[in-house]
């Protein structure tokens, strides 16, 4: 049972990201068949009357809806690759035809940059876009050996910065993207996954306030003033 809840743990911006597009191809379909005058079964006039890449962007938003909700990687570049070629589509409409109302295009295109921004943010691309074994958002990284508890489970850091951590822990237990609590001596932080390799588990942190932050660099703080009297 705890092994299904970290699976369904996914951030709130990547839900909702991945049920809008779910959803979005159904709007399409209604629109399509209001535009057309015909009715919502009549799949081969619709196919006539549009070209083949407004048929790929009716249909392509659904797997890559599925996709974001089970954090796959191709499901994120799906995504991204939907919403330029949406907003580039529509752009070019409106250019061509900058006197006619378009209001399900405009939403669509509002609607689109907002799913955008949700999954382009460091905590949920992070994965995705970066790959090099480096302080998480170039944050200083000390190789501070500390006592964490992420989901109940007992770690040992092998490096700590202000805006994440890195632990040895087994690979099959978390996927990218999934949503943990992290535990340090007091504090209770939100983190995601968002490096798993054959060392470890990266964990980013999210939504840090300043007393955590505070708190996090007085660690750090003493762990680098351990390192400078250890070397001098």
């Amino acid at each position: 049972m705890s092994e299904r809840r970290r699976r369904l743990a996914l951030p709130g911006g990547l839900i909702l990201a991945g049920s809008f597009l779910l959803i979005l191809p159904l709007g399409n379909w209604l629109w399509i068949a209001w535009q057309l005058e015909t009715g919502l079964f009549d799949f081969y006039r619709m196919q006539l009357a549009l070209q083949w890449y407004e048929v790929l962007l009716w249909l392509m938003p659904f797997p890559a809806g599925v996709l974001l909700l089970r954090a796959s990687p191709s499901g994120w570049y799906l995504a991204v690759l939907y919403a330029v070629l949406l907003i580039s589509y529509n752009l070019v409409l409106y250019l061509r035809m900058p006197n006619a109302v378009y209001l399900f295009g405009f939403l669509q295109t509002v609607l689109v940059c907002t799913l955008v921004y949700f999954i382009v943010r460091k905590d949920i691309s992070a994965p995705y876009m970066d790959n090099i074994p480096r302080g998480w958002r170039r944050s200083k990284r000390w190789p501070v050996r500390r006592r964490v508890l992420i989901d109940d489970t007992l770690f040992l850091t092998s490096n700590l910065s202000v805006a994440g951590l890195f632990v040895p822990a087994n690979q099959a237990q978390y996927r990218l993207n999934q949503s943990v609590k992290v535990k340090i001596d007091d504090m209770l932080l939100e983190g995601g996954v968002v490096r798993i390799d054959h060392k470890g588990v990266g964990i980013a942190f999210r939504h840090v306030d300043n007393k955590a932050r505070i708190a996090l660099q007085q660690i750090l703080a003493q762990a680098e003033s351990q390192f400078e009297t250890h070397f001098r």
